[in-house]
């Protein structure tokens, strides 16, 4: 389990999509979020991040609050990819 702090940027709906096959997928909602790094020597940059979640109503009240969440990651074509543990809240810092 790795705890995520950023601050929430945005929340939005992600549009409804269909795959080739007629499939539908999408139907929830993104996360836009803004986290400070800071390397070994002291510098810092900052870092945007979206997450996806089903339901906003636990993000939506906190646009512009910094928060700390439950994030877990997976790597997926040479790329580091996080998603919000089911069940986990955030919390604001």
């Amino acid at each position: 389990m790795l705890t995520l702090t950023a601050e929430v940027e945005n929340v939005y709906p992600q549009p409804v999509r269909v795959t080739k096959d007629g499939k539908t997928y999408g139907d929830n909602f993104q996360i836009q979020l803004r986290g400070k790094i800071t390397d070994e020597h002291g510098n810092s940059r900052y870092e945007h991040l979206n997450l996806y979640t089903p339901s906003a109503e636990s993000f939506k009240e906190l646009v512009g609050e910094t928060v700390r969440i439950e994030v877990a990651v997976y790597a997926r074509n040479n790329r580091v990819h996080y998603f919000i543990r089911q069940g986990s809240h955030p919390q604001v810092v």
